[in-house]
Formats: C-alpha cells, structure tokens, sequence
C-alpha cells in the first residue's frame, strides 16, 4: 500500500515536469536575459556610431587636404569641388596681410607722389626734401609735429588717439634725382624724453630713391619691408556637405604676387 502510494506520487511530480515552465519562470528568464542583453545592445549601438564618426572625420579630413592643396595651386580660388564625392563644396575667404602691421596700427604714413601724410595732407617734392618729427604724448592721445623744407615749407600737425608709436614710409620713387632725410626728434611726456618706442618701417627699392633716417632718440626700430614679390595671405577654408557647414579652418599663406 505504501509503496503504490510513493509511485503515484512520483508519477505526479514527473508530470509537473512535463508540463514545462510556468508564467513566473518564463517572466523572470525573459527579465533576466533583458538585463544581460541591454547593455550588449548598447555596446554594439555604441561602436556602430563610433565607427561612423569616425567615418565621417576621415572623410572630412581628406576634403580639407583636398581644399588646402588646391589653393596652394591655385590662390584665386574662391570656391571649388571636392571630386571624389560632389556633396562637398569648398569655400575660401581670402584677406591680405601687410607685411607684419595692420593699416589699423599705424599712426602716421608717409607715401609716394608728393609725399601723401595718411592720404590728408599732400606735400610736393624737391630734389632734396627735409622732415622732422616730432611727437607730444600725454592722456593717452599723441600730437605728430611734423614741419618740412622743400619747395615748399609748413608745419603739420596731426592727432591721435590710442597711439601705437608706429611710422609707415612707402617711398617707391622712381626718380634717383630726388631724396628724403626725415629726423625723428622723439616722443616727449611733459618737455622730457618718454620710454615710449618708436617704430619706423620703410618700404623702399633700392637705387630708386635717397631715403635717410637720422634719429636723436634713443628708443627707434627700423625695419625694413621685404620687396620680394610675395603676399601674405589668411585664408578661411570653409567645408560644407549638401549645404550643411561641417568644418571652418584658418590658415596664413605665403603665396606668388
């Protein structure tokens, strides 16, 4: 009797088994094999769009190699393809740079025919012309004195404001007859000499004009502005896909006039 009474049981319990998985079991394995899953997804997710980024900035990088290239070949370009895929266009923004000042910089210009004075004032020239400049500085604002002897004598006198201290002398005559001797006198803060210094550029052509410097201060630069035919020149290169700006690189150039 006992022992049938074991056999059914055993006989029950192997039919539970065979029943499989109940609803708890299957919702918790399922649970479970989300958590292991997710962060794999999230991993394979992960490396798709690292691989696509990285894509994309290699293929952005050979397009500003391209776009560099071309303008060293060609510095008129203003805008160009990229012919291995035509979704890219490449743009340029040329500016120009004055040999190692800026317009914006400069206080006082001495140029060419007649002697221009920062495109104001015009003096005429003699076969042996004197200047002499002198300047009064005080508050933060300059006065360039400037008197003269040629055909013609005067005295100039011109305000600035936030002085830089900085002369540009454009002297490209072609008449050897004719030269220039300019003194610079100083910049003085109350009658005395001033640490402030000075400095002169010139740009001038050998054996085509007599340009003499004499200075009694101390504290002058002189340079001198190289004549060879080569132009300084910042370029903005701009990378755009079907329209969209991707990329803006700046770069200076020395390039062939």
């Amino acid at each position: 009797m006992e022992i049938r009474y074991m056999l059914k049981r055993d006989d029950k319990m192997k039919n539970k088994y065979k029943k499989g998985y109940t609803l708890v079991e299957v919702l918790v394995a399922v649970a479970v094999f989300g958590m292991l899953i997710l962060p794999i997804s999230k991993i394979i997710e992960s490396n798709i769009n690292v691989n696509k980024s990285s894509r994309e900035e290699l293929e952005l990088a050979s397009v500003l190699s391209y776009a560099y290239e071309a303008f060293l070949e060609n510095n008129s370009l203003k805008e160009s393809s990229y012919p291995n895929d035509n979704r890219y266009t490449i743009h340029y923004n040329v500016e120009e740079i004055n040999n190692e000042i800026s317009s914006k910089d400069i206080d006082l210009i001495l140029d060419e025919n007649n002697i221009k004075i920062n495109s104001i004032y015009s003096i005429p020239v003699g076969q042996n012309m004197d200047f002499k400049i002198r300047i009064t500085y005080n508050n933060n604002k300059a006065n360039y004195d400037i008197t003269y002897n040629s055909i013609s004598s005067g005295e100039i006198n011109i305000p600035i404001e936030n002085p830089n201290f900085i002369i540009y002398a454009n002297m490209m005559k072609k008449d050897e007859d004719k030269s220039l001797n300019i003194l610079i006198d100083g910049v003085y803060e109350n009658e005395i000499y001033s640490n402030k210094t000075i400095k002169l550029y010139k740009k001038i052509k050998e054996g085509e004009y007599n340009f003499n410097i004499v200075s009694i201060y101390p504290n002058l630069i002189e340079k001198t502005v190289d004549e060879k035919k080569f132009i300084n020149k910042k370029v903005i290169i701009t990378i755009k896909k079907d329209g969209k700006k991707l990329k803006e690189s700046i770069y200076t150039f020395s390039v062939n006039d």
